[in-house]
């Protein structure tokens, strides 16, 4: 889908899940993009086997035509640093990669959507240790800035934006980016803009 793009080089494809994994113990690319559907083991097994032995240092953007919002929710909260649906186009595909390359998180706007209009389901934690430079960065980084953006738009080093996220990882237990997005929509931190997403 994406060989027409020359920022783009795919260096292995796959089948199914159990052939991933063995892909990967002798190849390790930027990214994986991963199908959330697969034979033998799903994209769910696949990226929790990820996170298990390659922590958050592999960045997978889940390729899915699934758009429940818990299986959405569950991904993110595994450790997805991305979701993008499969009707999506080349562009759309190509961007996603590129912000999830950068350091940074992607979801489409109905996965935001449908994560805000569930987040009275959601537990809430209390606010208290945070500070306003956290709400900050939390803020953008639901817009999608990895840590040189941030820098730039909070004139600070991009040293000192990489430390405040290490411990905003910390202070909202997460295991990356996406978890620290939705700790920030269930705790009312970031406002999803207000628009309704096509197909919603």
């Amino acid at each position: 889908m994406t060989n027409g793009s020359s920022e783009i080089e795919i260096i292995g494809q796959c089948c199914d899940g159990i052939e991933l994994l063995e892909i990967l113990k002798f190849k390790i690319p930027d990214i994986v993009l991963l199908d959330l559907e697969m034979p033998k083991m799903d994209g769910l097994e696949v990226l929790k086997t990820i996170r298990e032995e390659y922590n958050s240092k592999l960045k997978v953007l889940v390729f899915s035509a699934n758009t429940s919002n818990y299986i959405n929710l569950k991904l993110m909260q595994m450790g997805a640093d991305g979701i993008i649906f499969k009707k999506s186009s080349t562009e759309e595909l190509i961007n996603a990669i590129n912000v999830v390359y950068k350091d940074s998180v992607f979801f489409q706007d109905s996965i935001a959507f449908k994560m805000l209009s569930n987040k009275h389901n959601l537990k809430k934690e209390s606010l208290d240790h945070f500070n306003n430079v956290d709400f900050e960065i939390l803020k953008l980084i639901c817009q999608q800035k990895n840590a040189n953006d941030i820098a730039t738009e909070m004139k600070m080093s991009v040293n000192t934006i990489n430390k405040y996220r290490s411990k905003l990882m910390e202070k909202t237990n997460s295991q990356n980016l996406a978890g620290m997005v939705i700790f920030a929509i269930q705790n009312g931190i970031y406002v999803i803009p207000n628009k309704t997403p096509e197909g919603i």
